[in-house]
């Protein structure tokens, strides 16, 4: 039986991962960087700090990524106030309370922009723990963020289970030995999700709510 269900947020249970790409690719535009958004997509669920890493030379990211990540959460603070909440998010939620489940938002965002998220999702009264990227040292696919969901849920690996959109969610759970369900609303075909570990895949959350009953999480 599962007591802990463990939620990424951007692409779950927003929909902002092109949100993050248009302010990636003018933060980098800002300080002088040029990068296409579609290579900029398939790094969204990952921290800053290996964004910036990728994109900027050794020298530039050494002195400019922190700038360039605080640029960032602040464009992102400020559009996620009015991001698109996908359906039934706070259904789920409740229902998963009545069911007596801990529920916990671990990402690779700032803790500004999943405050932001919150309050959006109108879910602040359901959430047991947040963990975000400022409580840890390395972000997805490391899996920092989920060892600390753990720890602040107080739940074993085997008694949670991560439901997240990209590849960097479930390879991230998967090593820290929780089992993952995926949506496909993050952009990631469900043969990636599947590949990269994905015990069960649905559309979206509304349908895992419809179908939650023969889900792992039940």
């Amino acid at each position: 039986m599962k007591t802990t269900v463990i939620f990424g947020v951007d692409g779950t249970l927003v929909d902002t991962n092109w949100m993050h790409v248009e302010s990636w690719f003018n933060t980098f535009k800002k300080f002088g960087v040029e990068v296409a958004k579609e290579d900029i997509l398939p790094m969204i669920g990952t921290g800053g700090e290996k964004i910036t890493k990728k994109f900027f030379s050794p020298e530039q990211a050494a002195e400019s990524a922190e700038a360039a990540i605080k640029t960032h959460s602040e464009n992102m603070s400020k559009t996620a106030k009015t991001a698109k909440v996908f359906p039934q998010v706070r259904e789920l939620f409740q229902e998963l309370r009545r069911r007596g489940k801990k529920i916990v938002l671990a990402t690779s965002a700032r803790q500004n922009i999943v405050d932001a998220h919150i309050k959006n999702m109108g879910v602040g009264d359901l959430v047991d723990a947040v963990v975000s990227s400022n409580e840890v040292k390395h972000t997805k696919p490391d899996p920092d963020i989920f060892i600390k969901a753990l720890e602040k849920a107080v739940a074993s690996s085997t008694e949670s289970v991560v439901i997240g959109d990209t590849v960097w969610d479930i390879v991230a759970a998967n090593k820290a030995g929780i089992p993952t369900v995926a949506v496909l609303t993050g952009g990631n075909p469900e043969s990636d999700l599947r590949q990269a570990g994905a015990v069960e895949v649905y559309k979206d959350i509304a349908d895992l709510l419809s179908r939650l009953d023969h889900s792992m999480i039940r």
